[in-house]
């Protein structure tokens, strides 16, 4: 009796994951079934991995992709074929080589599962989706095994003019972005994109509201293990105040366990604060776990841009992209 082989555990795609977060949504204003195309095997060069997802009604891409091209469009045309045919399969796979067939030259292979969704069903993912978080789920009528990843996490304390390019950059990205800032001419929603978490409150309130420093939670917030936190606040003794909690507010007093700890500043600036933060009792390996000052450099360590806000949220965004994609598919 041969031992059947364990399924391929896919890393989810973030986008992907999005999407299905999102896919209750499309319900709100029409009750219609949707057309959910996935991703589930990738053989050669692809523009995109298992988990990679879209949704489709009435011929319209409504979220999502699946790698652009030819490949997306007849994939589209078949997710609204499987919608209008009431008497077809509730699921049809897709398999189409990248080449001269589809005017792609990416030499790989895609094979894609169409479904169609209704309501009810979008709501069944949705919760499975929330009991699976972090562990391995079957989708896409069971030919997708992946891991639930916990959405990323951008919390940014400071509303100030790079943390407004910054939120500008991040749209993009299927990252959640919280923002605090206890000046209420600043944190100013329309400031923000509508997706922005804007919280008017003092930055280390709001760690306590949230559970980070031993609290118990006052309310819903991040989870600091998929957050990546920037400080950049107006005010250099706020920021050292921070980072202090931020290193000594985790279990039995040392660092909370967060995916990045990045601070704004100049060289002088960064010098100055490690001393302050040094004669408060942290040592040199929690603050070597500071990502200081933060964004990309060049290979003669100097900040790749200008000092421009742009510039700033630029080469931030990117920093994160570096430290977050690995995990990608």
């Amino acid at each position: 009796m041969t031992t059947p082989t364990p399924p391929h555990i896919h890393s989810g795609d973030l986008d992907g994951l999005s999407v299905l977060r999102g896919l209750q949504g499309w319900f709100r204003d029409n009750p219609a079934p949707v057309a959910l195309v996935t991703v589930v095997e990738t053989w050669g060069s692809t523009p995109r991995g298992p988990g990679a997802r879209m949704v489709v009604r009435d011929g319209v891409l409504l979220d999502g992709t699946v790698g652009g091209g030819r490949l997306e469009l007849e994939a589209i045309e078949q997710a609204q074929d499987l919608l209008d045919d009431a008497s077809a399969p509730r699921s049809a796979r897709m398999n189409r080589a990248l080449g001269p067939e589809l005017a792609q030259c990416c030499g790989g292979r895609v094979e894609l599962m169409i479904e169609r969704v209704e309501r009810a069903q979008a709501e069944k993912m949705k919760q499975a989706m929330d009991e699976a978080s972090g562990q391995s789920w079957t989708t896409a009528a069971g030919a997708l095994h992946e891991q639930v990843r916990q959405p990323v996490n951008v919390v940014v304390f400071g509303a100030g003019h790079v943390s407004r390019a910054l939120a500008k950059v991040l749209t993009v990205q299927p990252w959640q972005m919280w923002v605090v800032d206890h000046r209420a001419q600043w944190a100013v929603p329309t400031a923000f994109p509508s997706q922005v978490m804007l919280h008017c409150r003092r930055p280390v309130e709001a760690l306590r509201a949230w559970g980070w420093l031993g609290h118990e939670p006052q309310e819903s917030g991040p989870n600091p293990h998929s957050s990546y936190v920037v400080v950049m606040t107006h005010d250099h003794n706020l920021d050292q105040e921070l980072v202090a909690a931020l290193l000594q507010g985790g279990p039995q007093g040392g660092a909370l366990p967060l995916a990045y700890l990045g601070l704004i500043g100049s060289k002088t600036k960064i010098r100055s604060t490690y001393r302050r933060l040094k004669n408060l009792g942290i040592g040199d390996k929690a603050l070597d776990t500071v990502i200081a000052p933060i964004g990309l450099k060049d290979r003669h360590d100097k900040p790749i841009g200008g000092k421009r806000p742009g510039d700033i949220a630029i080469s931030v965004a990117a920093q994160l992209l570096c430290l977050i994609s690995p995990d990608e598919p």
